[in-house]
């Protein structure tokens, strides 16, 4: 799912991940670490796309979780 909509946005899948991560309703906040300036840059890139309502819910029903 994360490679198909990385497609879609024309993005990498880190940055869609942290896109899909700073969107979480229990405002989860993103950590993470790294020694590349290229990941450095993906990941920051994830806090300013927008993903479409059903874009984040088939990330979320991807990851196993159910609808209610």
């Amino acid at each position: 799912v994360l490679e198909q909509l990385a497609q879609k946005y024309e993005t990498s899948k880190t940055a869609l991940a942290v896109a899909w991560l700073v969107r979480v309703p229990a405002m989860v906040q993103v950590i993470c670490g790294t020694t590349s300036a290229k990941r450095l840059e993906e990941i920051a890139r994830g806090a300013d796309l927008a993903l479409e309502r059903d874009d984040w819910y088939a990330v979320y029903r991807a990851a196993g979780n159910q609808l209610p």
